[in-house]
């Protein structure tokens, strides 16, 4: 562990921003720190390495091809990818530093990536790189301390958003009928309109709104929530379907909302993500639990909206309680983000499975340019959301390996999570120190019709079930053990695109097949298949093996001919 990080992880959308009216409460239960151990560990450090290494070093991390036309974007993403793995690993990531040399000679004269904005006109593509910067900036701050990332941070926001919410009300609801919009892995700028220039990535312009949001806590002023307000209210006029918009720039704007909801005082902005979010997953996902990039356009899929959905799943599980978004969740990162993961730690983009074919394969074996970066900033997430604190209050959510560092209501709480999900019912609560003084409200999300057995050294404890969850209440003591398990079994889950097609989960780890076509083919027999270990299943007539989606990172770096078989005609 590196003592120079000050290990302070990303929370929920709406815990992390305060409105300036809202004084913070005294001795706040908080998680103070979480660190990556387990299978999620190594993830993190597969990732951890990735940033080490072309493009990310010295000499070409501020270094862009001609034409290059997201200014901003690659340095944000990267800061925040650095900056997240920092916490995450409790290792500082050199690349913060190697930004930090060289930021002020790459922004311009007022403080921002690209050309100096004009008055009236506004470039969807620089604002929304621009977001990523935001972000990235807050991020190093958390995690160094060091208030040049801010100031860096209010000139961004003053030079950026002049003039800015006067032309809010003219950006289009829906993309031009004419014009280019083929759109590439990497986005590109179409054509203007009504002061904007806009993106191939439609809707593109309210990723710098998540930005503004993660920022507000450090620069909160009524000129800044005001526009944040008319942001808000000219996204959620789009119609995100009828325009095919892209599904990342339309989840990142939901994670957007979901800060606005508390520094607008606006909880029906939980809402009206809630039903956006029903869209994505109904009109814009996969079989695999990931993305299509765009509504109606299943080109390729893209970790960077894949972690979008998977933050947001979580802040709605943790908001409403419905199981739907628990299922979603889990079933986004464990087999969505466990897939895109690749050998090299880099995250790549893969076919849109279950709107295009029965098979998933290979778009793009990595994207350096953008979801390499976001999928480190999504593991530092999944490891903060392993547990959650409130008052005296602590969820468990993802189930990984973590170790976390709690101050409840002032009183410190050391604990170490050993995980067994999504492959076994087991996960293990080592509590390493503690001051606390009374009995704390423990919960654990129900996956099954069962709750789970909890025994505290060694002997049963009662469960209550409130819920989604299992409830039960403990005083943690320096060397006491929690052990909790739960049935594990395989279900059969009928794809909504097609009646006639079903995927074969394990939890939340969608099953698939290398198996060649003689051996199963396009049949599944489940009165055939038996459990051969857990989370893999074989058919004791063909032999064929039905094995977890979530082993990319495991497997030498794909290519065109991988092909893995996911949804099957029930036999």
């Amino acid at each position: 562990m590196n003592s120079g990080t000050r290990t302070i992880p990303d929370t929920p959308a709406v815990v992390v921003s305060q409105s300036v009216q809202v004084p913070p409460r005294r001795r706040k239960s908080r998680v103070l720190s979480v660190t990556a151990s387990g299978n999620l560990a190594k993830r993190v450090l597969l990732s951890y390495e990735r940033l080490l290494m072309s493009p990310y070093t010295a000499e070409e991390i501020f270094t862009h091809t001609p034409g290059y036309e997201w200014p901003g974007d690659y340095e944000g993403r990267a800061l925040l990818a650095a900056s997240r793995l920092s916490a995450t690993s409790g290792m500082a990531h050199p690349l913060v530093e190697t930004l930090d040399k060289g930021w002020e000679r790459h922004v311009n004269r007022q403080g921002y990536f690209g050309a100096i904005v004009s008055s009236g006109l506004a470039d969807e593509q620089q604002l929304s790189s621009h977001g990523w910067v935001l972000r990235g900036l807050g991020a190093a701050y958390d995690v160094t301390g060091d208030p040049r990332w801010l100031v860096r941070g209010r000139r961004v926001v003053d030079g950026l958003t002049q003039g800015l919410k006067g032309l809010i009300a003219s950006y289009p609801l829906t993309p031009p009928s004419s014009g280019d919009r083929s759109g590439l892995h990497a986005g590109h700028l179409s054509q203007a309109i009504d002061g904007w220039r806009i993106s191939t990535d439609v809707g593109c312009a309210f990723i710098f709104l998540d930005g503004l949001t993660s920022f507000y806590r450090h620069y909160a002023s009524e000129e800044l929530r005001d526009l944040i307000s008319a942001m808000a209210e000219r996204f959620l006029l789009i119609d995100v379907v009828q325009a095919q918009a892209q599904t990342h720039a339309t989840l990142t704007a939901c994670r957007a909302l979901l800060r606005a909801a508390r520094i607008l005082n606006r909880p029906d902005l939980i809402d009206s993500v809630e039903s956006r979010f029903d869209l994505y997953l109904q009109y814009g996902s996969t079989a695999l639990y990931q993305n299509q990039n765009w509504f109606g356009r299943p080109s390729w899929t893209e970790p960077c909206a894949i972690v979008d959905a998977m933050m947001v799943a979580e802040h709605l599980w943790q908001a409403k309680g419905q199981f739907r978004h628990l299922k979603a969740l889990h079933g986004i990162w464990y087999s969505g983000l466990g897939h895109a993961q690749r050998c090299n730690g880099g995250y790549g983009c893969d076919s849109c499975v279950g709107v295009r074919g029965h098979h998933v394969g290979i778009s793009t074996p990595e994207a350096p340019w953008c979801c390499t970066m976001r999928g480190a900033d999504g593991l530092a997430y999944a490891a903060a959301s392993a547990l959650r604190v409130v008052d005296k209050q602590i969820s468990l959510g993802l189930l990984e390996s973590v170790q976390a560092e709690l101050s409840l209501g002032g009183e410190r709480l050391q604990l170490k999570i050993d995980s067994g999900y999504p492959r076994e019912g087991r996960l293990v609560v080592e509590v390493l120190s503690s001051s606390i003084s009374e009995s704390i409200c423990w919960r654990l999300p129900v996956l099954d019709d069962e709750d789970p057995i909890i025994r505290i050294d060694g002997i049963a404890h009662p469960v209550e079930r409130v819920g989604q969850w299992s409830v039960f209440e403990f005083m943690p003591k320096a060397g006491s053990r929690i052990e909790c398990t739960w049935r594990m079994a395989w279900t059969l889950d009928a794809w909504s695109h097609d009646s006639d097609r079903v995927r074969i989960q394990w939890g939340p780890l969608v099953l698939g097949s290398y198996s060649m076509p003689w051996l199963i083919g396009d049949q599944l027999h489940p009165e055939r298949l038996e459990v051969s270990e857990p989370a893999t299943l074989i058919d004791r007539v063909s032999g064929a093996v039905l094995r977890p989606l979530d082993d990319m990172v495991h497997r030498s770096m794909p290519d065109s001919t991988y092909q893995r078989q996911v949804l099957f005609r029930r036999g």
